[in-house]
């Protein structure tokens, strides 16, 4: 018994002819749908422009139902003091807001950056947003309504730190002793 003989039986069949010839389909002509339609040849890109026509960043987290699922990445103490103080808000979302809107105005006096000029044709010195070292760190998830998402990231753009280090200063200024 050949092995390939059932390869050389299909080479004598390709070579017999049996070959399918179809037909591409007819052109369809294309009329334009606007007055203002793109030049023949360039991509019409004018639906794209209203899908973030407003040019807001996207925000962080994930939209989970109504409500926007957050990560900060927090030390220790300062989870202890947000679990400590769940209870009394209901959610770990709701304290966390409570902390930032009860600190608001001391993070503004507090932490505003010194405004830096540039010198020459270099730009402004901007800090990093990332902080160095972190005491018996973890990841806490939370909630919150987009709205709320969207000042949070707002403040921190303002405060030029990441949202894990505004949340982890308000916690501490609003939970801990002050």
């Amino acid at each position: 018994m050949d092995p390939l003989a059932s390869v050389r039986e299909f080479r004598q069949q390709e070579t017999e002819g049996r070959t399918l010839k179809a037909m591409p389909p007819p052109p369809v002509p294309v009329t334009p749908s606007s007055p203002m339609a793109a030049p023949a040849g360039e991509l019409d890109l004018t639906a794209l422009h209203d899908v973030d026509a407003v040019g807001e960043r996207r925000l962080r987290g994930h939209l989970r139902g109504r409500k926007q699922l957050l990560y900060v990445y927090l030390p220790g103490p300062t989870i202890a003091r947000l679990d400590d103080a769940r209870p009394g808000h209901g959610t770990l979302g709701a304290a966390v807001m409570a902390a930032l809107r009860g600190s608001y105005e001391w993070l503004v006096e507090h932490h505003t950056p010194q405004p830096m000029e540039a010198v020459g044709p270099f730009p402004a010195v901007r800090g990093p947003k990332r902080r160095q070292g972190i005491e018996e760190g973890r990841l806490k998830p939370f909630y919150v309504d987009p709205e709320e998402a969207k000042g949070i990231d707002a403040l921190a753009e303002q405060l030029e730190m990441s949202a894990s280090e505004l949340v982890t200063l308000a916690i501490d200024h609003w939970y801990g002793d002050r």
